[in-house]
Protein backbone atom coordinates (compact mmCIF):
# COMPACT_ATOMS: atom_id res chain seq x y z
CA UNK A 1 0.00 0.00 0.00
CA UNK A 2 2.83 2.36 0.35
CA UNK A 3 3.65 1.86 -3.39
CA UNK A 4 -0.23 3.36 -3.75
CA UNK A 5 0.39 6.62 -1.94
CA UNK A 6 3.85 6.91 -3.41
CA UNK A 7 2.35 7.02 -6.75
CA UNK A 8 -0.74 9.22 -5.42
CA UNK A 9 0.62 11.72 -3.74
CA UNK A 10 2.57 12.75 -7.42
CA UNK A 11 5.95 11.55 -6.45
CA UNK A 12 7.26 10.20 -9.49
CA UNK A 13 4.66 9.78 -12.96
CA UNK A 14 5.54 6.46 -14.73
CA UNK A 15 2.34 5.23 -16.86
CA UNK A 16 4.17 2.14 -16.64
CA UNK A 17 3.70 1.54 -13.02
CA UNK A 18 0.41 2.98 -12.45
CA UNK A 19 -0.64 0.41 -15.08
CA UNK A 20 0.54 -2.10 -13.01
CA UNK A 21 -0.42 -1.14 -10.29
CA UNK A 22 -4.17 0.04 -10.83
CA UNK A 23 -4.44 -3.58 -13.06
CA UNK A 24 -3.36 -5.20 -10.08
CA UNK A 25 -6.44 -4.05 -7.70
CA UNK A 26 -8.54 -4.25 -10.91
CA UNK A 27 -7.65 -8.40 -11.26
CA UNK A 28 -8.40 -8.30 -7.30
CA UNK A 29 -11.65 -6.74 -7.33
CA UNK A 30 -10.52 -3.68 -5.58
CA UNK A 31 -12.36 -1.54 -8.26
CA UNK A 32 -12.58 1.90 -6.38
CA UNK A 33 -8.90 1.34 -6.09
CA UNK A 34 -8.33 0.84 -9.46
CA UNK A 35 -10.49 3.65 -10.29
CA UNK A 36 -9.50 6.23 -8.15
CA UNK A 37 -5.95 5.22 -9.87
CA UNK A 38 -7.68 5.42 -13.48
CA UNK A 39 -9.05 8.75 -12.77
CA UNK A 40 -5.99 10.03 -11.41
CA UNK A 41 -3.63 9.63 -14.51
CA UNK A 42 -2.70 11.99 -16.44
CA UNK A 43 -1.79 9.95 -19.44
CA UNK A 44 -3.53 6.27 -19.97
CA UNK A 45 -1.98 4.06 -23.34
CA UNK A 46 -3.87 1.20 -24.77
CA UNK A 47 -3.11 -0.48 -21.83
CA UNK A 48 -4.67 1.44 -19.07
CA UNK A 49 -8.02 1.70 -21.30
CA UNK A 50 -7.24 -2.15 -21.62
CA UNK A 51 -7.00 -3.02 -18.14
CA UNK A 52 -9.74 -1.15 -16.56
CA UNK A 53 -12.57 -2.27 -19.11
CA UNK A 54 -11.20 -5.80 -18.52
CA UNK A 55 -11.42 -5.18 -14.60
CA UNK A 56 -15.42 -4.12 -14.95
CA UNK A 57 -15.92 -7.01 -17.42
CA UNK A 58 -14.36 -9.61 -15.56
CA UNK A 59 -17.03 -8.47 -12.17
CA UNK A 60 -19.36 -8.45 -14.52
CA UNK A 61 -19.85 -5.00 -14.82
CA UNK A 62 -20.70 -4.95 -18.32
CA UNK A 63 -22.56 -1.15 -18.05
CA UNK A 64 -19.38 0.23 -16.97
CA UNK A 65 -17.35 -1.85 -18.84
CA UNK A 66 -19.17 -0.57 -22.48
CA UNK A 67 -19.76 3.28 -21.18
CA UNK A 68 -16.07 3.40 -20.53
CA UNK A 69 -15.50 1.59 -23.96
CA UNK A 70 -17.21 4.12 -25.55
CA UNK A 71 -15.08 7.00 -23.74
CA UNK A 72 -12.69 5.51 -25.43
CA UNK A 73 -13.68 4.72 -28.64
CA UNK A 74 -12.36 7.10 -31.53
CA UNK A 75 -9.11 8.22 -29.24
CA UNK A 76 -5.70 7.65 -30.16
CA UNK A 77 -3.37 6.38 -27.67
Amino acid sequence: MEFFFFLVKGHTWSLFAHNSLFSMHAKTAELEIACCLFDKMPDRDAVSWNAMISGYASKGMWKEAFELFGKNAGRRC
